[in-house]
């Protein structure tokens, strides 16, 4: 199970880093206003998806460990930085 978390975890940091810099090039060159196109309003829900996916992936290992008591502490805190995630992407 350690292995398949693992394995998702580097598979969505790797999708991740990739949208990052995608997005930090966009970034350099758009101007402030929400995206207008309909190619950067995709990309900013597939950055949300990757980044929901690793913070998902990273939630899972931790919780492995983790007594009864801070798994309930963890599962409010992944919600808690899911919901500011969809928050910042809306």
């Amino acid at each position: 199970m350690i292995t398949t978390v693992v394995a998702a975890f580097g598979a969505a940091a790797a999708t991740y880093l990739a949208v990052k810099r995608a997005g930090e090039n966009r970034a350099r060159t758009r101007t402030p206003l929400a995206s207008t196109s309909r190619a950067a309003r995709t990309a900013d829900v597939a950055r949300l998806g990757t980044k929901a996916g690793g913070t998902y992936a990273m939630h899972r290992a931790r919780r492995v460990f983790a007594s009864a008591e801070r798994k309930e502490e963890l599962d409010a805190e992944l919600q808690l930085r899911t919901a500011e995630q969809v928050a910042d992407a809306l």
